[in-house]
């Protein structure tokens, strides 16, 4: 399942860059960007999530290169009826970024880490894509 930050950074990407810094919220620090500091829960009592994200949103201006930059950590609690029964963890660095030849770039590296019951596994993902051409192609892990 992808998570809620893969699903809505690409957007925040576009977003920002369309708004090129003008924005209050980007320009409330000294290095355009924004905090990441989330949680919510979701699902019934049967079976519910609990989710926490934090992090940094960045954007990127330069002379030659426009993006934005994601580093979270999004930590998630799976319950059945009220039971933790397990919990996942995932570290991404994300960027989006366009340069002065309209280059398009995205980079993304993820670690996930999931813990069920006496089961622990890891995942990596690393991939590079440039100019919708996929460049690397990373991956592997212990999960099944």
């Amino acid at each position: 399942m992808r998570s809620l930050i893969r699903i809505v950074a690409p957007l925040l990407a576009v977003a920002a860059i369309a708004l090129g810094g003008a924005s209050s919220i980007l320009a409330a620090s000294s290095s355009p960007g924004w905090s990441v500091d989330e949680s919510w829960c979701n699902g019934t009592e049967a079976f519910m999530t609990c989710f926490e994200v934090n992090g940094r949103v960045q954007l990127t201006l330069s002379e030659g290169t426009n993006g934005i930059v994601i580093n979270v950590r999004e930590h998630a609690e799976h319950f059945a009826d009220g039971v933790l029964v397990a919990v996942t963890d995932e570290f991404a660095h994300e960027r989006f970024a366009v340069n002065g030849s309209d280059t398009y770039t995205t980079q993304v590296v993820t670690h996930t880490r999931v813990a069920e019951g006496d089961v622990t596994c890891q995942y990596q993902l690393v991939y590079r894509i440039v100019d919708f051409d996929l460049v690397t192609d990373h991956q592997g892990g212990t999960c099944g």
